[in-house]
């Protein structure tokens, strides 16, 4: 290894003022918000089609780990790896439409769920990576890969979310939000400050904000890049997030197979695909809340499964109407339900707990304090260094020769 990983590295932290909700410079160029949010909520508008296309094929195993069900070793095959520093604004490559525009495109990674992921694909293999030192070291392999995957889909700016600890607005709306899930292991608990440490020192923008989830925070994200003309990926495998696609944004879900890309991209068509043409993403969340969702404990209304939700929601759009006209509605337990007093208001709850706010108005989350521009992807502030003495610190050989070609070190 080269002899840069002993060099000391020259941190950026820099504070934007004492108020508390605004954001702070941390690591590389990486940003940390802490406040305590009064939340307001705007659906996003626009309903098309547009079709997206990988920028690039990584055709290594790295991402693998972390993107499939289960993690697999490093292989030695590169192949042409696309440099994600030397032509960042050539995304525009990944995309259809708008010719002749600047192609920006913004990455928004769900990052506690690559971590759960992680942890969960290695425990199943029954044989985790260790260090010299005893440290559990695969989700940090898996990681660091999954970051580099994402910086060879040269996007122009990208940002890894975090949910923050404590209780959220949603818990205040309903003491059981999320009360069926089991404890965290601790192992889990361990890890999860290096792979936040791991991922500033790979100058990556990290943003977190107490008393909401990370789904908002990537929901006021995307709706203030599209806004700016944005094309805008979210990273995750979490379906709560198809409320907001649209012709400008889609999702990157974990690939299900091991072989070729780590991700496989969902658009707006593939939602309307899934759901028969009957909803449009935008009903995604009155949908989850005539349905519920048992892995938030989201009740849902008594009566109502998706093979009701789905021509309810065809024939009257919304909840709102739904319920002006529950004495319509065909099939007694789902017209019960929806006029009873109970149903009502249990569907009026779950669409409040299921709907991600794309409009929160803490300064920290917006101009002045937080510019889009501070997301941009540009070389880490001290080359890559950092990065390279954590791969050092967790004896990630294989990452860290992928780190140095991806920022060509």
């Amino acid at each position: 290894m080269r002899a840069a990983f002993g060099a000391s590295v020259a941190c950026l932290r820099a504070s934007r003022g004492g108020d508390v909700a605004r954001a702070r410079i941390v690591g590389a160029h990486g940003v940390v918000s802490r406040a305590s949010a009064a939340c307001a909520a705007r659906e996003s508008n626009g309903i098309g089609s547009m079709r997206f296309k990988s920028a690039v094929h990584s055709r290594s195993s790295f991402a693998r780990g972390v993107a499939g069900t289960r993690a697999s070793r490093p292989s030695a095959r590169y192949g042409t790896v696309a440099h994600a520093y030397a032509d960042a604004d050539a995304v525009g490559a990944a995309f259809e439409g708008d010719v002749g525009a600047e192609r920006k495109h913004l990455i928004l990674v769900d990052g506690l769920s690559f971590v759960f992921r992680a942890y969960y694909g290695w425990s199943a293999r029954g044989d985790g990576l260790q260090n010299a030192a005893g440290e559990d070291t695969g989700v940090l392999y898996s990681y660091a890969n999954t970051i580099c995957s994402l910086l060879e889909l040269r996007p122009t700016h990208l940002a890894v979310c975090f949910d923050a600890k404590g209780k959220t607005f949603r818990h205040e709306m309903f003491v059981e939000y999320k009360a069926n899930r089991p404890p965290t292991p601790e192992p889990l608990l361990d890890v999860i400050p290096k792979v936040e440490n791991l991922v500033r020192d790979m100058g990556v923008p990290l943003l977190r904000l107490s008393g909401v989830e990370a789904d908002d925070i990537i929901g006021t994200m995307t709706r203030r890049a599209a806004d700016d003309g944005f094309h805008v990926s979210i990273v995750s495998p979490d379906k709560d997030f198809y409320q907001l696609l649209s012709p400008r944004v889609r999702m990157l879900r974990p690939s299900k197979t091991n072989k070729g890309d780590p991700f496989e991209p969902f658009t707006v068509e593939d939602f309307r695909v899934m759901h028969d043409n009957a909803i449009e993403p935008k009903q995604f969340v009155d949908f989850l809340a005539l349905v519920g969702d048992s892995s938030d404990n989201i009740p849902g209304v008594e009566g109502v499964g998706p093979k009701t939700a789905l021509p309810l929601l065809e024939r009257y759009g919304d909840i709102e109407t739904i319920l002006a006209n529950a004495a319509t509605v065909k099939g007694k337990r789902a017209r019960e339900s929806l006029l009873s007093e109970k149903g009502a208001a249990s569907a009026v709850l779950s669409r409040r707990l299921v709907e991600i706010r794309q409009n929160l108005t803490v300064p920290s989350l917006n101009e002045p304090f937080l510019p889009l521009d501070d997301l941009r992807v540009k070389p880490p502030a001290d080359g890559g260094l950092a990065a390279m003495r954590a791969f050092e610190r967790y004896e990630l050989a294989n990452a860290a020769e992928r780190w140095k070609r991806v920022v060509r070190l």
